[in-house]
């Protein structure tokens, strides 16, 4: 069994000083954020991304961001003022490309409900992204 990690022990032979506690703020801002509110939000797994997303919970300061149209375990905890976190409109506003909620149509999944993937999966893919196709004989009316 390894043994728990000893930080004090750590500093001492890396010749390191810890950040003193004073660094790090423990106020949490009013910021007036509520389960439930759409934002725009930046997909800190890839990060040229900027997504759809919803507030689900919060944390004091932290935020937990769900992708709307994907999976509970692609959200992420992000600091209420984090420059990772935008308005509704911010995009269009700066002519940045808006990622779509990924729709399920019980046949294929569809992003912005166009039949298309979004450009991510333009010759690329990530391994951690699961992908459906669509047999082109088959019609997505159900």
């Amino acid at each position: 069994t390894a043994r728990p990690f000893n930080w004090f022990q750590y500093l001492e032979q890396s010749g390191s000083a810890a950040a003193p506690v004073s660094l790090f703020s423990k106020d949490v801002p009013d910021h007036g954020f509520c389960p439930g509110m759409k934002l725009e939000a930046v997909d800190l797994m890839e990060p040229r991304l900027v997504c759809v997303a919803t507030v689900t919970r919060i944390v004091h300061r932290l935020l937990r961001i769900h992708f709307d149209g994907w999976e509970d375990e692609y959200d992420q905890w992000v600091d209420c003022e984090s420059p990772d976190l935008y308005p509704v409109g911010w995009c269009q506003l700066t002519g940045y490309q808006l990622q779509p909620p990924a729709v399920n149509t019980g046949k294929a999944v569809l992003w912005g409900g166009r039949g298309r993937a979004p450009p991510l999966f333009k010759g690329v893919f990530v391994v951690w992204i699961h992908l459906e196709s669509l047999d082109p004989q088959e019609s997505l009316d159900p």
